[in-house]
């Protein structure tokens, strides 16, 4: 027998196999340390959504360094989702590779484990939309902001471009025109 657990666990049914929880499963203090792979911390403000293997919610939100706190998780598997943040696409877990797809078809999980448990969770940097169909305003001498500037800076004066076309309709975020 492979099996490397205890070899007894607490009981979660009862003799008429209703399911309970077990109230002596330890709960842990979980810290996720959101950034991009620039090494940028996420913006300040971004919900973050905490489950257990159980599906109880543990809500948290991103501070200034990019890091959500959440008390009280159960022991064990857990997986997380940032809410109301379009643009980032989890990349790593702790440094480990997540597969592209993956990653967009279900939330990325970790083990809690006792007494604190910190993750770092690795996301691409926004994209950055480039309009050259829409003409300067007036004054302005460059497309790009401070900050986007700054992005490409930080990736080493690098960018992939994708052209979507010209003078064709353009589509929105997650929505295609007809």
């Amino acid at each position: 027998m492979n099996d490397v657990s205890l070899p007894f666990q607490p009981s979660c049914q009862n003799g008429s196999g209703a399911i309970y929880q077990a109230e002596c499963v330890a709960k842990v203090f979980v810290t996720l340390e959101h950034q991009d792979t620039l090494g940028r911390p996420l913006p300040a403000g971004i919900e973050v959504d905490v489950r257990d293997a159980r599906q109880r919610r543990y809500p948290g939100v991103t501070d200034e360094q990019g890091i959500s706190h959440h008390y009280g998780v159960l022991a064990g598997p857990f997986a997380w989702q940032l809410l109301n943040a379009p643009g980032h696409h989890l990349v790593a877990i702790d440094e480990v590779p997540v597969h592209p797809v993956a990653a967009g078809i279900s939330a990325p999980e970790a083990m809690a484990v006792m007494n604190e448990t910190t993750v770092i969770a690795t996301y691409l940097p926004p994209p950055i939309l480039v309009d050259l169909h829409a003409p300067l305003a007036t004054g302005e001498v460059d497309r790009l902001s401070d900050d986007q500037l700054e992005q490409l800076r930080l990736a080493g004066h690098n960018a992939t471009l994708f052209i979507h076309g010209y003078n064709v309709e353009r589509g929105d975020w997650a929505r295609f025109d007809p």
